[in-house]
């Protein structure tokens, strides 16, 4: 039977034929199964295969149970009941464990072997929300009490906030939930998405978004939570029925909506005479009154079918093998606690017929797709059958995908490598258009045929950049001199002549050198360490021309429009950050883009430089909405912006030579279009513009249509209260604007003026052509524009502006109008609405510290000496539970999330400071430890746990991973004796100016009882050790340590420095073990938003159930 656990209190009443069979079953499965097992007479329950079913939960009558509980025990199958409580009943503590004793008794009577707690009722407030999560800890100790190896879930709803806003329901504390349950079942079903229109019961879009909100948002980790997926379905009355255009749209009745709008507990579902099991639906559907056969929702992944019964539509929505295949994938990728259903009594067990016996194995079989587990019946289909049954399936959906087969445009259009590099079209327009020197045409042709150079450039903005330069130049520039690959010399890298401070640096060498060249391994390994802690950024070079021409400076506000993927706007930061004596700058960068995902790329990028002086956010660059500052008297001022980068979307001809596909999509049609964003985002960015700011606008179009038409037309709407500015960097070369072009059509007809323009062609605009008044072109000095081109220094094609805003737009009022909307003197501003945010998935909270909130923030304070560290500029991102990271953030920027977050959809702010820590030993006195990203922010204000160390010791913590105190410099030690032990601050502070390491360095460590270590990941390891000049040991390096090296090297287990005799780490004996269990953590944490977007995108489904099928196959 199996190994088996506590024989029940109550065995003596054992319903079974030996009391053996009445012990609680313990099973060592990775996963659950779980079946909801409708309590019936007729058995059905002996057709499963019992072999991978972990828990029956019996739902009626279980004096009806007593045969499936005995059957159950004799597979090794624990049963559980389902139970529920009334929500009012939960408040008083003698109430609670009246319900308790009831639950337990039940248990004892039965001989079960747990319970299942599915609360009906709706929490209306949080003395019922803390009713519901007491009574789930009381259950869960009662139950533990008892029998170690009984087993407590909990019914969820499918999203933790469905009960949120203006209607309750199960908004329960799920997380304190979570820890008091063996495992949470989140019940997938009953979340029809529109009350207008007949729609899926479980909608695979719907699972998507929601799963991460628990997982991310509350921090549950995923195989705490079981997918119970519906083995039923709805039909539904069609008050009308349009399907003119194939859209197979049915609306509800009056009736119906009602229905749907009147939720229970916040689940959304129709009327229940509406609901029908599996098998009636397949009964339908076989049935004559079937309309068009059975359809695919691919928005949803659901089948549905119409059929027309006495002249009314009806529309019939369920889960069938194919969705509910789609839907095991997603648990498998997301790494759920396993799989369930409701319910096992939906099927037909017992037909003869073979349609309907093959429609139930379908249901029942998980084997073919290869996942978690498989509930298949145990008779009649052998592994010839189920193939079969999986064949059909892929006769519908079509052949088989090759894995490596290309998608879309590019399955006509072949491989990246074999686009021959011509367009006639575009020769033609650029030669006739001649926005720069035709003579220079041939080179300029050239140039675009071939490769781009790999450039990237140092983080300027960090203190030790020029101490990370000066070891780059010696330990990898020299090593690449007259190097020979493949018998062709290399030449080292050469810094960008017009970058300040030699901070640019651009290599031939292209990616498979750098990573398959054993010569280049030590510079590749640098790379890598330096990139990943934000220290080097790869970017192309003429995408570094816009930040520099911005000339930003530490107090000003800096609004980068449309920012994704973030290379720039890293530069921005950079620049706020220039002053290495105030690590927190007065002023702050806006990184905004349209794209939901693609701001988590943002995310990423702004992770790496740990700013507190930075937020990204989510708009409609072309509406991009007010933010307003609260002043001390309480009074709002609207901000303004000392720099604008306005870098718009457009149609990308001049980035010809690193994507290849612009050879053979450019049309002109492209630039056409893209025009009115352009101008219209450039509009918006001049009046979010403060009075004597610069507004840089650029674009990797060559096109006069998206580049001088734009800048023209923005300068005459605004009638002189703009103007382009003369500037320049030393060395850099660059074509000036023109100011006159024209404009040629999908025909390539051109034209010179817009009146010339045939009546019907409505997609030209007039701001696409050149200002008429000669007079008034003049005075717009368009030459002041830059034109970049690719044969000029080796570089992409790009157009940048800079235009300074000198009074206010003609449209805009003056400034006092809106300074101070609460005074007397200034008319009342309108109401601000709360805009309708976009697509995209739920972020967590932003909730600062407040006076509540003393006892953590004392118990930080007094461990680190924090006398005068602004803790109300610390927040976290969750509001129940406890305060897992905190976050530091700048005082402007705690302004703007606090006074707009309504208003503003913020996507992600501040640099993680302290980070809670498990700790195993009494004598850690603060259970917050330091974080590497915030010890620029934190150290300035500590006056206990920072430590001076030398250069000696520096190398000693960064090389070992663990070493002793004893093995430490006799000033080390005394040093670490006289602060606690815990999470700590390196500091290293050089002697003079001329010492090898001339600059500052902080290092998050923790103090053990008998060793110490550094709190950082691999990458910041060799970042330090890049910076001391010292070898990376192999042990760092990446792809040194992994278990096919040490096989191909003939050895087991590497011993790396911090290892026993044996091989074995001394962190995983030692009383740091707090520390190792949260290691992966600090890795990982500067991607923790990014990865809600990764996760989500990332393989997390198929495109299509057909590529889904394939991709099983």
């Amino acid at each position: 039977m199996g190994v088996t656990g506590h024989i029940s209190t109550s065995f003596a009443l054992c319903p079974c034929s030996s009391t053996a069979l009445c012990s609680t079953p313990v099973r060592q499965q990775s996963r659950e199964i779980v079946v909801f097992a409708i309590v019936t007479d007729d058995n059905s329950w002996k057709k499963w295969n019992w072999t991978e079913i972990s828990t029956v939960i019996a739902v009626g009558n279980l004096e009806k149970a007593k045969d499936l509980y005995c059957y159950a025990h004799s597979k090794n199958v624990r049963v559980t009941s389902l139970v529920d409580a009334d929500v009012k009943k939960l408040l008083h503590p003698n109430d609670r464990k009246q319900i308790v004793d009831s639950w337990i008794n039940t248990i004892n009577k039965y001989s079960l072997d747990g319970l299942n707690v599915d609360i009906e009722g709706a929490a209306i407030n949080q003395s019922e929300v803390d009713g519901i999560t007491a009574l789930t800890r009381e259950t869960y100790y009662a139950l533990k009490e008892q029998n170690p190896s009984f087993t407590l879930s909990f019914d969820i709803p499918y999203s933790p906030y469905v009960g949120s806003g203006s209607y309750p329901g199960r908004r329960y504390d799920f997380s304190s939930i979570a820890k008091y349950t063996d495992y949470l079942i989140v019940m997938d079903y009953d979340a029809m998405q529109s009350t207008t229109y007949a729609s899926a019961n479980c909608p695979l879009d719907l699972l998507i978004e929601s799963y991460p909100l628990y997982i991310k948002n509350l921090s549950i980790s995923s195989d705490h939570l079981v997918m119970a997926v519906p083995w039923y379905g709805y039909q539904f009355t069609c008050a009308e029925f349009h399907n003119a255009s194939g859209e197979n749209r049915c609306i509800l009745d009056k009736a119906e909506r009602n229905e749907l709008l009147t939720l229970s507990n916040g689940i959304r579902k129709p009327k229940s005479n509406g609901q029908l099991i599996y098998a009636d639906m397949m009964k339908v559907l076989s049935g004559n009154t079937v309309q068009g056969g059975l359809k695919w929702d691919e928005k949803s992944a659901s089948p549905y079918f119409t059929t027309l019964e006495n002249g009314v539509y009806h529309q019939y929505w369920f889960d069938n093998d194919l969705s509910l295949m789609l839907k095991y994938k997603l648990a498998l990728n997301l790494k759920l606690g396993g799989l369930s259903m409701w319910n096992s009594a939906t099927l037909d067990y017992f037909s003869t017929d073979p349609k309907i016996e093959g429609e139930t194995a379908a249901i029942l079989t998980l084997e073919i797709y290869k996942l978690l587990h498989k509930l298949c019946l145990a008779r009649i289909f052998t592994r010839l059958n189920l193939y079969t049954i999986f064949r059909q399936h892929l006769a519908k959906m079509g052949r088989r995908r090759k894995k490596f087969q290309l998608k879309g445009d590019r399955k006509d259009k072949g491989h990246y490598k074999d686009i021959v590099k011509e367009n006639q079209k575009y020769e033609h327009y650029y030669k006739e258009q001649q926005c720069f020197d035709v003579s220079e045409f041939s080179e300029f042709i050239t140039a675009m045929k071939q490769p781009l150079p790999a450039v990237f450039r140092i983080t300027g903005y960090k203190k030790h950049a020029k101490q990370l330069l000066k070891n780059m130049k010696m330990n990898h520039f020299v090593d690449i001199a007259n190097l020979k690959i493949n018998n062709e010399i290399i030449k080292p890298p050469a810094s960008l002549p017009w970058y300040p401070e030699e901070l640019a640096w651009k290599t031939n060498l292209n990616r498979t050198q750098i990573r398959k060249a054993p010569q280049l391994e030590k510079f590749h390994a640098f790379l890598i360490a330096e990139t990943e802690s934000g220290h080097i950024t790869r970017q192309e070079a003429v995408s570094m021309i816009p930040p520099l021409l911005l000339d930003v400076q530490p107090h000003h506000k800096v609004l980068d429009m449309c920012a994704a993927p973030g290379s720039k706007t890293a530069q921005i930061i950079e620049l706020l950050h220039q002053d290495d004596t105030k690590p927190i700058p007065d002023g702050l960068c806006i990184a905004n883009d349209k794209d939901n995902k693609r701001c988590y790329m943002l995310v990423h990028q702004m992770n790496r430089l740990n700013s507190p002086a930075s937020i990204v956010v989510n708009h409609d660059a072309a509406t991009f909405p007010e933010i307003y500052l609260k002043n001390e008297d309480s009074s709002e001022t609207a901000l303004r912006y000392d720099r604008v980068l306005c870098d718009v979307p457009c149609s990308g001809d001049g980035t010809m030579r690193k994507n290849s596909d612009v050879w053979l999509k450019w049309n002109i049609a492209n630039s056409i279009y893209l025009h009115g964003i352009q101008l219209r985002i450039l509009i918006r960015g001049l009046e979010l513009l403060a009075t004597g700011g610069q507004l840089v606008y650029s674009t990797c179009s060559l096109n006069p249509i998206e580049d001088e038409a734009v800048v023209a037309a923005a300068l005459s709407k605004c009638s002189g209260a703009v103007e382009l500015c003369h500037v320049q960097l030393p060395d850099l070369k660059w074509s000036p604007g023109v100011s006159k072009w024209k404009v040629m059509d999908r025909g390539q007809n051109w034209y010179e003026k817009f009146e010339d323009l045939p009546e019907n062609m409505r997609n030209i605009t007039k701001t696409m052509f050149p200002p008429e008044n000669e007079e008034m072109v003049n005075k717009m000095h368009l030459d002041r524009c830059m034109r970049l081109l690719p044969h000029h220094q080796d570089t992409g094609g790009f157009f940048v502006s800079v235009l300074r805003k000198v009074s206010n737009l003609p449209w805009q009022t003056e400034e006092k109008d809106v300074k101070n909307q609460n005074s007397k003197d200034s008319p009342k501003q309108p109401q601000r609405k709360k805009p309708r945010w976009g697509p995209g998935f739920k972020e967590d909270p932003f909730v600062f510290f407040t006076k509540d909130d003393e006892s953590l923030t004392s118990e930080i304070r007094s461990f680190y000496g924090l006398g005068s560290f602004p803790f109300d500029q610390v927040l976290s991102r969750s509001t129940t539970g406890k305060k897992k990271h905190l976050y530091f953030v700048s005082h402007i920027v705690k302004n703007i999330v606090e006074n707009n977050i309504n208003f503003l959809k913020v996507i992600n702010t501040g640099v993680r400071t302290f980070s809670r820590s498990d700790n195993t030993h009494a004598n850690i006195a603060c259970s917050f430890r330091l974080v590497q990203d915030g010890v620029e922010c934190v150290e300035p204000s500590m006056s206990k746990q920072v430590v001076k160390i030398k250069i000696d010791d520096v190398i000693k913590l960064l090389v070992e991973e663990q070493p002793k105190f004893n093995t430490l410099s006799d000033e080390l030690r005394t040093r670490l004796s006289e602060i606690d032990s815990g999470s700590m601050i390196y500091k290293y502070v050089p002697d003079d100016e001329n010492a090898d390491v001339s600059c500052d360095l902080l290092m998050c460590g923790w103090k053990g009882h008998v060793s110490s270590r550094l709190y950082m990941c691999k990458n910041e390891r060799m970042h330090f050790l890049n910076m001391v000049g010292h070898p990376v040991p192999e042990h760092l390096l990446p792809n040194k340590n992994t278990r096919r090296t040490r096989a191909e090297n003939g050895q087991g287990k590497d011993k790396e420095p911090g290892d026993d005799e044996d091989g074995n780490s001394i962190m995983q004996k030692s009383e740091n073990s707090d520390v190792n269990r949260d290691e992966k953590e600090s890795v990982d944490e500067k991607k923790e938003h990014s990865s809600q977007a990764e996760q989500k995108n990332n393989d997390m489904i198929p495109e299509t159930a057909s590529e889904a099928l394939n991709e099983q196959t």
